[in-house]
């Protein structure tokens, strides 16, 4: 008895919608997983995005920082 595929979840980029690009793609971060020991989960849509705790629950975004220098004083006088 054949068991029916899955679609794919309609909220992945158009080239993970693939299953077997999609395999490979999760096969690729697991391996990653295993290999740096400091990730605990891997955004493979998004390597820059990360998961935030925010209202609506955990999403994945980004935390920017930004820092400003004061102007520099024009010569002495």
């Amino acid at each position: 008895m054949k068991q029916a595929a899955d679609p794919p979840p309609i909220h992945l980029p158009e080239k993970l919608r693939q299953n077997q690009v999609l395999r490979i793609e999760v096969k690729t971060a697991i391996e990653r997983l295993a290999a740096e020991s400091t990730l605990e989960r891997i955004n493979i849509t998004d390597n820059d995005a990360k998961l935030l705790k925010s209202r609506q629950g955990v999403i994945a975004g980004y935390n920017i920082q930004t820092v400003v220098s004061p102007p520099k004083k024009s010569g002495a006088r």
